[in-house]
């Protein structure tokens, strides 16, 4: 939760939320299992056309996509990552106007529950079948 409201403290929350459900954070082999398990992928379906290994965000879109999911899980791990970068890469002002900043942290926060958990819900109901 950001300390202050300004955008940088809530830059400074999200960066520090990213280290723990960014794409550092994220797998890939579990992502490509149930890719190959559920879906009959392989491993050149990992294989971007330039020939590099699909990001594990990538895989994670790719799983998304699969399950045909309309809140996508990586929309809102993107979107908390748009704050890292303000607050790694830009120099951001430290006073305080009238937006709360911490409501809007509490609600990239529930987003992201929301995402995980309808994703988690999602990969259960496919692990059942």
């Amino acid at each position: 939760m950001p300390v202050e409201n300004t955008n940088k403290a809530l830059a400074d929350s999200c960066s520090e939320l990213y280290k723990i459900i960014g794409s550092d954070s994220l797998k890939p082999q579990p992502l490509k299992g149930l890719l190959q398990a559920k879906f009959g992928k392989t491993e050149s379906d990992f294989i971007h056309s330039s020939g590099r290994s699909l990001s594990v965000l990538k895989l994670l879109e790719l799983v998304e996509c699969e399950m045909k999911l309309t809140s996508r899980l990586s929309e809102v791990i993107k979107n908390i990552a748009k704050y890292r970068v303000e607050a790694d890469h830009k120099v951001l002002s430290t006073s305080s106007d009238k937006k709360n900043y911490c409501e809007e942290f509490e609600l990239l926060c529930k987003q992201f529950a929301s995402a995980a958990n309808l994703f988690a819900e999602e990969v259960e109901a496919r692990s059942d079948a």
